[in-house]
């Protein structure tokens, strides 16, 4: 079968309904516009997210050719408007977690722009004898749904066992690793990046209210302090920073993040005149 007949056919189920066009499960976002900086204020984007991160990885085999975000994703990887993932690694332990899951999702479409996350991951490694907490290394993708750029945040077992405190601060690389992701992101072409809020890919029992309130302040008063630093450096202010929330977050923490936003980011007031 020649692959315009393969089209057509794939078109009359579309338009004949008899295809199974589902979609990823559906994302809850807000958006807002915020303004960084004393006197010269900057404007930019912030999102928050409650989703599943693998649906900004997975591509979904039964759209096809029909998923418009996979074709935008296309469209733009050699442009300036690259999109970044944020994710927290457990130090070189390719053989489960995220990185096996990632592997075993990038084995299924072929890398035709870049090496193989295997190799690039193997070139990464030989940079370095000895990795440590909060260092950062990047893959380059060109068969992911929604990205072209991820971050990989490396840290050992007991780095990762700390993130469950509650009292973690500033100074834990998981947070010093954002600047890292940040830098790259102001000094590259990515101008949407992804970071995971509560540092964890999953809801998880011990996120109570009040755990939540407190790691979610840190990381928006940090990523706050990286973005004013690093737009100071450059002249490119056209960035979306998403922050990431487990899909099971329940709907009362999601509206407590969503009002810590608008007290922690400044957003922009309209300016009405009022006539004589």
């Amino acid at each position: 079968m020649t692959i315009l007949a393969i089209f057509r056919r794939h078109l009359t189920d579309f338009f004949h309904g008899t295809g199974d066009l589902s979609m990823p499960p559906v994302r809850r976002e807000s958006s807002y516009t915020i303004h960084l900086g004393g006197q010269l204020k900057k404007i930019m984007n912030i999102r928050l997210i409650a989703g599943e991160v693998m649906t900004f990885l997975q591509r979904d085999a039964k759209l096809l050719a029909y998923d418009p975000i996979r074709l935008q994703t296309c469209m733009s990887l050699y442009s300036a408007n690259l999109q970044g993932l944020v994710l927290i690694i457990d130090e070189w332990d390719t053989y489960r977690g995220m990185w096996k899951d990632l592997a075993s999702l990038c084995a299924q479409w072929p890398e035709l722009h870049f090496a193989g996350i295997e190799e690039q991951l193997a070139e990464a490694r030989a940079l370095k004898e000895h990795w440590e907490s909060g260092d950062v290394i990047t893959t380059k993708h060109s068969g992911l749904r929604e990205v072209h750029i991820i971050f990989h945040v490396l840290l050992t077992s007991n780095k990762m066992d700390m993130l469950e405190s509650e009292d973690i601060n500033g100074r834990h690389p998981a947070v010093t690793a954002l600047r890292t992701c940040m830098r790259i992101v102001w000094e590259s072409d990515v101008s949407v990046v992804t970071i995971p809020l509560f540092l964890f890919r999953q809801f998880q029992p011990f996120m109570t209210s009040a755990w939540c309130a407190k790691r979610a302040e840190l990381v928006f008063k940090c990523v706050k302090g990286y973005m004013i630093e690093m737009s100071s450096l450059t002249h490119d202010d056209q960035k979306t920073v998403q922050f990431l929330l487990p899909d099971d977050t329940p709907p009362g923490i999601l509206t407590e993040m969503a009002d810590m936003i608008t007290t922690i980011f400044r957003s922009p007031n309209p300016f009405i005149r009022l006539s004589d």
